[in-house]
This record gives C-alpha cells, structure tokens and sequence, in this order.
C-alpha cells in the first residue's frame, strides 16, 4: 500500500524541522515516510514538498486473506515548540498584613493584569501553539508564611492546524519569597534545583506526564478506552491541569513590607499535524 501528500507552508516566522511518519488504518504501526525529515525556513514564505508513505506488507483481513476494503492512511508531522509565561506574585509581611494594609493601593501598587477580587493573571512570554495558562485562585497580595495557595498551571491547545503529540517537559522556575510544596499528594512537581539566577527550578514529574499526556491517547489506551484517537485528543489533550500548593516564605526585615516575586513556566512539547487519505485497497 503507497500512498502520498505534500508538505504546505506560508508565512513561517523561524525554522522549523518536522520528522514525517506515516500511518494505516487497523495497523497499529507507523512507518517512516519518505523522505523521513524537512526543514523549513524562515525564507520560504511559499512552501511546498511531496512526501510518499509505503506499506510494504500491504493489509490482511482478520482471516488472513488480502482485504479489499478501502482505508484511511495518514501523513504526520511532527515538530519541537515551546511555549512560556510569567506569573507575579505579591508577598506581604505579617506586621503590614496584621496592620490592615492589605490592598495593593496602600503601597502605590497598580498591577496591570490584575482582575475581579484581586487575583492576578498570567502574562504570555512565548506562545507556540499551546498556551501556558497560570493561576493562584486566591486574592493577591499574599501574606508571608502562607502554606496552602491553590497554584494551577494548565496547558490550552487552540489550534486549528494539527494536536499536542507528546509533552518534553514543563519546568516553574520561582523566585526567592515562594516555594512548592513537596507533599506528593498534593503536588505534581518536584524540586530539581537552584540556577545561577537564584530560581528554584521545579519540573513536573515524568510519571505524570506519562499518565495525562504521553500515554494517555497511546494504541494500548484507546483499546482500554474504547474511543476514537480524535475523541482522546478532544477529551484528553486540549486541556491539561498540573497543581501543586504555593508556600509563601518569611520575610527578612530589609524586604520591606511588600515584595514582587515571579513564577516563570516553559512548556517544550511535540506538536503534530496530520491529514487523512482514502485509499482504495486493490488486490494483487
């Protein structure tokens, strides 16, 4: 069985370098298409390769006689993004919370992406085609010593063009007032270490990852699932939580009464895009 289709591109703002595959439909199998990468450049406003896929065993039916029932093949592509966002978070010390100043008014603090109740937003660094979304669902500002503020961090796929395939990794990095709790119960992160910045680097854990991305839409899954692959997709991977808590930690005297902190996530991941082909299956 053969079949192929053409890479199209318009507009690309950066290289990008897929890895081609393709797939047959009732074989659980991908084989690599021809030619098995491509390179994009930013130069190439107008972008067009042929790529061919060859099932060289062709199909069978469950007898084991050569079908003759058409088939859906298809052509992948998949490519490395990242996306990146920032998050602020504002401590205050005990004496200023104990005092009453507990408004960002009291110390000429005007946040611009502050809303409803005093809860901040995130700010988008780097969009791909997953947004990085992040969320502590309390009022800000924060006072010093807290120990259970409901930190949210979830992945958004909006695109038109193709799904998450697969997640690298998804690392906070925290500056120095602010740490994660390391309740396993509780916390989809672990602790990997501080960087020359003085960030404390967290990462979500590999097993999570397994469990709500790279497994989750996996041949085995479906079966144990019993739904479509686009119906995973749908389900599983346009929206993705990670939670831990958020500890505020105690204040030095020479911080003042209130410090800005920031929480900054990167998110590496494979994105994919496919299309379907009918194939009329001819015997021989």
């Amino acid at each position: 069985v053969s079949f192929r289709g053409y890479v199209v591109a318009e507009g690309v703002s950066r290289i990008l370098d897929f890895d081609m595959f393709c797939e047959l439909e009732d074989n659980n199998q991908s084989v690599t298409a021809d030619p098995p990468t491509l390179t994009i450049y930013e130069s190439d406003q107008s972008y067009r390769h042929p790529v061919s896929c060859l099932f060289e065993e062709g199909v069978v039916n469950l007898q084991g006689y050569q079908a003759i029932q058409d088939k859906f093949g298809k052509l992948i592509a998949r490519y490395t993004e990242s996306s990146q966002s920032k998050y602020e978070v504002y401590v205050l010390s005990s004496e200023a919370y104990d005092s009453g100043k507990t408004s960002f008014g009291d110390y000429g603090i005007n946040p611009s992406n502050i809303f409803g109740e005093n809860k901040i937003g995130y700010q988008s660094v780097e969009s791909g085609p997953l947004e990085v979304e992040i969320l502590v669902d309390k009022s800000q500002p924060f006072k010093e010593g807290e120990s259970y503020l409901p930190l949210i961090i979830t992945l958004v796929e909006d695109s038109q063009a193709g799904n998450l395939y697969s997640l690298n990794n998804l690392n906070l990095k925290l500056s120095s007032n602010i740490e994660l709790s390391q309740d396993s119960n509780f916390c989809d992160f672990e602790f990997i270490g501080y960087g020359s910045d003085g960030y404390a680097t967290y990462s979500v854990k590999q097993d999570i990852i397994d469990k709500k991305v790279n497994e989750i839409c996996s041949y085995d899954s479906l079966l144990d699932l019993k739904i479509s692959e686009q119906r995973c997709i749908e389900d599983y991977k346009k929206e993705i939580i990670f939670k831990c808590d958020l500890i505020t930690k105690e204040l030095y005297g020479q911080e003042g009464e209130i410090t800005q902190n920031n929480i900054l996530v990167g998110a590496e991941y494979l994105f994919e895009i496919k299309n379907l082909i009918r194939i009329p299956i001819k015997k021989v």
